[in-house]
């Protein structure tokens, strides 16, 4: 089954990829230039694809209380897209997102049988601090990383063990920025550092893919600590 998955950034398409062969999907992505473009993504991607065949999409999204955002506010515009992407089309459909049993942060809608359409709004909710002033996907990946076993795996071509880069990344080093008034504000910042002790490429999405392809980091790791975006694909399957 093929999934259309719109998104805001590169980490999601990593997580994306990681994730396909547990679930027999493929994915045909569609990077928006950030948060407000992917009204339009929906519209302009989507709009051609309406019609006899199965249609199942993904929306990835982060959530950014900083500017004031909130679930119902991503919700809502989510809606809103959806109406007018089936307006035209299916005047009688009226997409309305449900929140998925279990999960505060998966929205979902189907249309039935015809249209055949299954669409599915993840919001990333989960912070690794809640200092954070906003929550992304990257907070899952960091989360993810940290684990123990992880950070000896990621760290085995420097010889440091990874308890100990796990409290420069998550101790030393923050406190010396701190006293150097540079705060650390989301799961990026520690991303990037993570990323240059271990001598990686410090771009976030080339860090997420190669967390993620640690021997490590198994069916239950990922199932665990993706869980609800594991739960979104089981509904789009």
């Amino acid at each position: 089954m093929k999934v259309h998955a719109i998104f805001e950034g590169r980490t999601e398409e990593k997580v994306l990829e990681r994730l396909k062969s547990l679930y027999g999907l493929s994915f045909e992505h569609t990077h928006s230039n950030g948060k407000r473009e992917i009204p339009r993504r929906i519209k302009g991607k989507l709009g051609p694809l309406i019609g006899d065949e199965p249609l199942r999409v993904l929306i990835l999204r982060d959530l950014d209380m900083h500017e004031g955002e909130t679930i119902e506010r991503v919700v809502q515009s989510t809606e809103d897209a959806l109406r007018q992407l089936v307006t035209n089309r299916h005047p009688s459909l009226n997409p309305k997102l449900e929140k998925l049993d279990g999960f505060e942060n998966i929205y979902i809608w189907s249309s039935g049988n015809y249209p055949d359409i299954r669409i599915a709004l993840h919001i990333a909710t989960h912070r690794w601090s809640e200092s954070f002033i906003k929550a992304t996907i990257d907070d899952y990946i960091l989360t993810i990383a940290l684990q123990s076993h992880i950070a000896n795996d990621l760290t085995k071509d420097i010889k440091v063990k990874g308890e100990c880069i796990i409290e420069k990344v998550t101790k030393e080093i923050p406190k010396i920025l701190n006293d150097n008034g540079i705060i650390m504000e989301e799961a990026k910042d520690y991303v990037r550092i993570y990323a240059a002790i271990i001598k990686s490429h410090t771009s976030p999405p080339v860090f997420a893919q190669k967390v993620l392809n640690q021997n490590g980091v198994d069916e239950k790791i990922l199932k665990e600590h993706l869980r609800s975006l594991c739960a979104a694909l089981e509904f789009l399957q």
